[in-house]
């Protein structure tokens, strides 16, 4: 991992090219594009185009976990029914170092 020099922000840093998907997008579909584009986030939208949550890695694996131990074929639901909802979000001045604090402090993967 890299050193981050002092008075670095978010806006150094930040992906500015996320891929999203619709509510309606399956999660055997995000999984491929996890492998596709080797990302572990997408961004959720509703119909609207509203961002309404994050689908990761992580939510992919407690939902297969999930259907298989209720003998259930995983995959073949919408990711909105796992989606974390209301995402956290920060601004881009904010330093790094305080976003690292909220990611570690609420054990999430992304802002």
């Amino acid at each position: 991992m890299n050193a981050v020099k002092s008075g670095t922000t978010v806006a150094d840093i930040m992906v500015r090219k996320v891929k999203t998907i619709s509510q309606e997008t399956t999660v055997n579909q995000a999984a491929r594009l996890f492998a596709a584009y080797s990302i572990r986030h997408l961004v959720v939208r509703d119909a609207e185009n509203s961002v309404i949550g994050v689908f990761s890695e992580r939510d992919l694996m407690k939902h297969t976990i999930h259907c298989l131990s209720h003998n259930k074929l995983p995959g073949t639901s919408s990711v909105v029914e796992t989606v974390a909802k209301s995402p956290v979000t920060v601004g881009p001045e904010m330093s790094v170092t305080k976003a690292a604090e909220i990611l570690a402090t609420r054990k999430i993967g992304c802002l």
